[in-house]
This record gives C-alpha cells, sequence and structure tokens, in this order.
C-alpha cells in the first residue's frame, strides 16, 4: 500500500491513537485516495488536512509528512558535496574495475 509500510503506520495514529477518525470512515479516505493520482499517504494527508482545517491543514499535513525525509536527504546531499569537493571521495573498486573493462572492450573493438 505505501513503500516502506506508511499507510499501516498512518492508519494506527489517525484511527486507533488520535481517534480523528474510525475505521470505515479511513478506509473510505483511502479508496479516494488510491484512485487519484500520486502516493496514498500525501493523498490521505490532503484529504484529512482539508477536512479538519480547510487549505491551511492540507498544507501543514503535507509539509509535516515530507519536511523531515526532505530536511535528510539534504544533509545527505550536502554532506556528499563536502567530501567530493573534499577530495576524499574515491569510487569503489568494483566501479572503477568495472569502467575499467567497458573501456578495454571499447578500445579492443576500434
Amino acid at each position: 500500500m505505501g513503500f516502506g509500510g506508511v499507510t499501516p503506520w498512518s492508519r494506527r495514529m489517525v484511527v486507533e491513537d488520535r481517534k480523528w477518525l474510525d475505521d470505515l470512515e479511513y478506509a473510505g479516505l483511502l479508496g479516494i485516495a488510491q484512485v487519484l493520482p500520486g502516493p496514498n499517504t500525501p493523498n490521505m494527508c490532503v484529504i484529512i488536512g482539508q477536512r479538519f482545517a480547510g487549505l491551511p491543514g492540507a498544507i501543514a499535513s503535507v509539509v509535516g509528512l515530507m519536511a523531515v525525509p526532505l530536511l535528510a536527504l539534504v544533509v545527505i546531499a550536502v554532506g556528499y558535496d563536502a567530501l567530493a569537493s573534499a577530495g576524499q571521495q574515491r569510487p569503489l573498486p568494483v566501479w572503477s574495475s568495472a569502467r575499467r573493462s567497458r573501456w578495454g572492450r571499447a578500445r579492443g573493438s576500434i
């Protein structure tokens, strides 16, 4: 239903822990979210956020869902860029041997 199991976790949070919806309401909204284009969990965020707080709620729910993974991705990218620009980033041995073998095949075919 969701990559990494996000949808069951969100169901537990919305239905069992917070009691914002019951099982029937959640199942109905999940059916709508599955028909809409895009991933189910962000679609559910928009639907639930809009239902309880209108457009600001929809925006806040999507930002709340996406903020932590986006921040983690930015931190990883900045760290990778810092390592690459410091000259400490070295190719993996598998990658370099694959690159050499490709170069050898290409050179031998000419």
